[in-house]
Protein backbone atom coordinates (compact mmCIF):
# COMPACT_ATOMS: atom_id res chain seq x y z
CA UNK A 1 0.00 0.00 0.00
CA UNK A 2 2.85 2.42 0.64
CA UNK A 3 4.11 2.41 -2.48
CA UNK A 4 0.58 3.65 -4.16
CA UNK A 5 0.71 5.93 -1.33
CA UNK A 6 4.00 7.53 -2.73
CA UNK A 7 2.89 7.40 -6.29
CA UNK A 8 -0.11 9.67 -5.60
CA UNK A 9 1.38 12.02 -3.73
CA UNK A 10 4.37 12.78 -6.15
CA UNK A 11 2.28 12.53 -9.07
CA UNK A 12 -1.55 13.81 -7.95
CA UNK A 13 -1.17 15.66 -5.03
CA UNK A 14 2.86 17.28 -5.02
CA UNK A 15 2.70 19.31 -8.33
CA UNK A 16 -0.17 21.33 -6.66
CA UNK A 17 1.39 22.00 -3.59
CA UNK A 18 4.63 23.33 -5.46
CA UNK A 19 2.34 25.65 -7.89
CA UNK A 20 0.09 26.69 -5.37
CA UNK A 21 3.33 27.97 -3.23
CA UNK A 22 4.96 29.67 -6.56
CA UNK A 23 1.64 31.28 -7.18
CA UNK A 24 1.79 32.59 -3.52
CA UNK A 25 5.33 34.72 -4.33
CA UNK A 26 4.49 37.95 -4.65
CA UNK A 27 8.10 39.14 -6.41
CA UNK A 28 10.21 37.81 -9.03
CA UNK A 29 12.87 37.32 -6.51
CA UNK A 30 10.84 35.14 -4.13
CA UNK A 31 10.69 32.60 -7.63
CA UNK A 32 12.78 29.60 -6.72
CA UNK A 33 15.76 29.25 -9.69
CA UNK A 34 17.24 25.76 -10.58
CA UNK A 35 20.10 24.59 -11.86
CA UNK A 36 19.76 21.63 -13.41
CA UNK A 37 23.09 19.28 -15.12
CA UNK A 38 22.14 16.52 -17.82
CA UNK A 39 25.07 14.11 -18.76
CA UNK A 40 24.36 12.70 -22.43
CA UNK A 41 26.19 10.04 -23.95
CA UNK A 42 24.48 9.38 -27.41
CA UNK A 43 22.04 9.91 -29.29
CA UNK A 44 19.38 8.74 -27.83
CA UNK A 45 20.29 10.60 -24.56
CA UNK A 46 20.60 13.91 -26.38
CA UNK A 47 17.18 13.81 -27.91
CA UNK A 48 15.81 12.99 -24.57
CA UNK A 49 17.61 15.66 -22.95
CA UNK A 50 16.25 18.39 -25.69
CA UNK A 51 12.88 16.93 -24.24
CA UNK A 52 13.67 17.51 -21.43
CA UNK A 53 14.70 21.13 -21.10
CA UNK A 54 11.92 21.82 -23.53
CA UNK A 55 9.28 20.73 -20.73
CA UNK A 56 11.63 22.03 -17.83
CA UNK A 57 12.16 24.91 -19.62
CA UNK A 58 11.83 28.69 -17.34
CA UNK A 59 14.40 31.49 -18.04
CA UNK A 60 14.71 32.05 -14.52
CA UNK A 61 16.37 28.52 -14.84
CA UNK A 62 19.74 27.43 -16.01
CA UNK A 63 20.58 23.91 -17.45
CA UNK A 64 24.47 22.69 -18.17
CA UNK A 65 24.96 19.95 -20.68
CA UNK A 66 27.80 17.53 -20.54
CA UNK A 67 27.92 15.17 -23.46
CA UNK A 68 30.43 12.57 -23.45
CA UNK A 69 33.98 13.15 -24.88
CA UNK A 70 33.42 9.51 -26.92
CA UNK A 71 30.28 10.71 -28.32
CA UNK A 72 30.97 11.74 -32.21
CA UNK A 73 27.95 13.23 -33.01
CA UNK A 74 25.81 12.06 -36.63
CA UNK A 75 23.97 14.92 -36.62
CA UNK A 76 26.02 17.79 -35.63
CA UNK A 77 22.41 19.92 -35.64
CA UNK A 78 21.45 17.89 -32.32
CA UNK A 79 23.86 19.32 -30.12
CA UNK A 80 23.05 22.93 -31.01
CA UNK A 81 19.42 22.22 -30.48
CA UNK A 82 20.15 21.97 -26.68
CA UNK A 83 20.39 25.46 -26.94
CA UNK A 84 17.96 26.64 -29.49
CA UNK A 85 17.97 30.50 -28.99
CA UNK A 86 18.16 29.55 -25.17
CA UNK A 87 20.51 31.93 -23.41
CA UNK A 88 20.72 29.91 -20.10
CA UNK A 89 21.54 26.59 -22.05
CA UNK A 90 25.13 25.51 -21.68
CA UNK A 91 26.54 22.27 -23.41
CA UNK A 92 30.07 21.10 -22.93
CA UNK A 93 31.96 18.27 -24.15
CA UNK A 94 35.09 17.77 -21.73
CA UNK A 95 34.87 14.32 -19.66
CA UNK A 96 35.32 11.07 -21.32
CA UNK A 97 32.98 9.63 -18.74
CA UNK A 98 33.75 6.08 -17.60
CA UNK A 99 31.35 4.27 -15.62
CA UNK A 100 31.81 3.39 -11.81
CA UNK A 101 35.02 6.20 -12.12
CA UNK A 102 36.01 9.37 -10.95
CA UNK A 103 35.43 10.36 -14.33
CA UNK A 104 31.74 9.75 -13.51
CA UNK A 105 32.01 13.18 -10.85
CA UNK A 106 33.68 15.40 -13.29
CA UNK A 107 31.38 16.95 -15.33
CA UNK A 108 29.23 17.30 -11.68
CA UNK A 109 31.89 19.63 -10.37
CA UNK A 110 32.41 21.40 -14.16
CA UNK A 111 28.81 22.47 -13.77
CA UNK A 112 29.12 23.58 -10.01
CA UNK A 113 32.34 25.32 -11.49
CA UNK A 114 30.69 27.04 -14.50
CA UNK A 115 27.30 28.33 -12.10
CA UNK A 116 29.11 29.45 -9.51
CA UNK A 117 31.47 31.68 -12.02
CA UNK A 118 28.41 32.46 -14.06
CA UNK A 119 25.55 32.65 -11.54
CA UNK A 120 27.20 35.36 -8.72
CA UNK A 121 24.12 36.97 -8.56
CA UNK A 122 21.90 34.29 -7.42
Amino acid sequence: MPPLFFLLYFFLIAPHVVTSQIRQCSKKEDLPRIVYLILTHNEVTLKSANKLITVLYDKEHYFFVHVDAKYVPVRRGLVEDLKRNRTNVEWAQIYDVQWARWSMVEPTLWAMEQATKKLKQW
